[in-house]
């Protein structure tokens, strides 16, 4: 169960206390039938002091550098992005 959800025009923030992987394919689900222009911004929170495993690509630089194909935006396929700093 999620522990807070908190939504307004612009955002969405969750906070998940215990079990992310349980209920990640309830949140996709959520986000792939919201309308887009509502969902600009999503927030996932995981407590603890380790990253997740399903954090793949992981360093230390100051800054994030993304390499996108020519038509990379079909509003029909994209999903997002997910940065992830402390």
């Amino acid at each position: 169960m999620l522990d807070s959800v908190t939504r307004d025009l612009n955002s969405v923030y969750i906070s998940f206390p215990d079990s992310l992987s349980q209920n990640i394919i309830s949140l996709q689900h959520d986000i792939s039938g919201s309308d887009s222009s509502s969902l600009r911004v999503f927030t996932i929170e995981h407590p603890g002091k380790k990253i997740p495993r399903w954090f793949h690509h992981q360093g230390t630089d100051k800054s994030v550098s993304v390499n996108l194909p020519k038509n990379w935006y079909v509003s029909d396929n994209f999903v997002g992005f997910a940065v992830c700093y402390s």
